[in-house]
């Protein structure tokens, strides 16, 4: 029997440990934090439950879905409806699907056409994102976004 090590408790190493297993290896994993997750771990702050980083599952992955059934875990998620939004022009606009989009009235109707196609069809490899989706899309969404994940590193990010 082969004996393999996995390092990292995350949903890859999970995987990997579990499929090389599945085929007959005497697998060990090995993980630095007390329990296993990686990214996609929650924990809890002032009584509610939060994910670490933003890294998360969604309900309606049915290959994941099916994966975790067949670990027999299915059962020991908590599944939440998903929403995301951005706080700009002192005001919260819920973005959560496409439609959502042609509500951010800070851009005029082309340019948030331009955005949600922009966004259904990228490009691979963009390597300005002004010029991609625009000036003024860029300034009022794009670059919005970028300064409140990445905060000081906003600029260094690339689009890939």
């Amino acid at each position: 029997m082969r004996r393999v090590i996995v390092v990292g408790g995350g949903p890859a190493g999970l995987t990997s440990g579990y499929l090389l297993a599945k085929k007959g290896c005497d697998v060990t994993i090995v993980e630095r934090d007390e329990v296993v997750g990686g990214l996609l771990r929650t924990c809890q702050i002032d009584g509610v439950e939060i994910e670490r980083v933003y890294h998360h599952m969604l309900f309606n992955d049915s290959r994941l879905i099916r994966f975790l059934r067949e670990l027999g875990i299915d059962d020991r998620f908590k599944w939440y409806r998903s929403r995301v939004g951005i706080y700009t022009h002192s005001q919260f606009f819920d973005i959560t699907t496409p439609i959502h989009y042609l509500s951010l009235g800070f851009l005029n109707l082309s340019n948030r056409i331009k955005l949600i196609y922009n966004l259904a069809f990228p490009e691979k490899g963009a390597d300005n994102l002004a010029r991609k989706f625009g000036e003024n899309i860029y300034r009022s969404l794009i670059r919005e976004m970028l300064i409140n994940k990445f905060g000081i590193y906003a600029d260094k990010i690339s689009p890939d």
